[in-house]
């Protein structure tokens, strides 16, 4: 895979592009997550550290400077219908010697179970797949089974529990286990 742009992408309903790199938008994006909090955090403990706007500012001013060396696409998930932000979907973990990367999702409380985030899996893997990835990997918290259900939507292939991955503030800050969900390449070309 070679090391080009990162594109925006489009499906029926949505429209991922790259978060915007300012204080209003910052304030927008940590009022869903706050908002989100107890749909979010569970299983999300990076999100723990969040504390402000301010934070969120930092975490936009990073996105932009790993979008633009292309080792990180944070995409914001759009609605096309009302341009209305729902949720983040991340490619992370680019690895451009082997040709693989990590998919990491949040779809804000208000717009779950309306099949966003399998439309946007979809969407984000079918256009890295299209630029030479060959294996994308999703992972989520054993107990996360809203997550889990993207990726068998997605027809994603369980290859294994990493166990006592991280820790998690939601729980107890004690060390929890993570199921690892992968595509590759010539399976996303037999769908």
């Amino acid at each position: 895979m070679e090391k080009e742009q990162f594109p925006v992408i489009e499906s029926e309903r949505l429209i991922l592009k790259p978060h915007l790199d300012n204080k209003e938008y910052a304030e927008l994006l940590y009022n869903k997550i706050m908002d989100s909090k107890d749909h979010l955090f569970r299983f999300l403990p990076k999100l723990w550290k969040l504390k402000s706007v301010d934070d969120e500012m930092s975490f936009l001013t990073h996105s932009k400077e790993e979008w633009e060396k292309k080792v990180t696409a944070n995409y914001a998930i759009y609605l096309k219908s009302t341009n209305e932000v729902v949720g983040t979907l991340g490619v992370m973990d680019i690895s451009y010697d082997n040709d693989n990367a990590e998919i990491g999702y949040m779809l804000f409380k208000d717009h779950v179970h309306k099949g966003y985030m399998v439309e946007a899996v979809k969407a984000a893997e079918s256009a890295f797949f299209k630029r030479g990835m060959n294996k994308i990997q999703i992972r989520m918290d054993v107990e996360n089974t809203p997550s889990e259900r993207v990726v068998l939507k997605c027809k994603y292939v369980y290859e294994g529990t990493q166990r006592n991955q991280e820790k998690n503030p939601s729980f107890g800050n004690t060390y929890r286990s993570l199921k690892v969900y992968t595509k590759l390449r010539s399976e996303w070309e037999r769908e």
